[in-house]
């Protein structure tokens, strides 16, 4: 978790993340969705639910 968050400060120093983002909000809200999704795609052996966590990413 600290690696993700301490990305997400790096990109809002370089500018490519808003300023107005909390990092570690962020962050959990991300390991959260890919947990989920991760533990859906092996129950269902489908591949599904992380191609639509991905896209809802971008």
């Amino acid at each position: 978790m600290a690696t993700l968050v301490n990305t997400l400060i790096k990109a809002q120093q370089q500018g490519t993340l808003s300023a107005e983002v909390n990092c570690t909000r962020c962050a959990l809200t991300l390991y959260t969705l890919w947990l989920g999704a991760s533990l859906q795609s092996k129950i269902c052996r489908d591949n599904a639910p992380l191609l639509n966590a991905m896209s809802g990413n971008k």
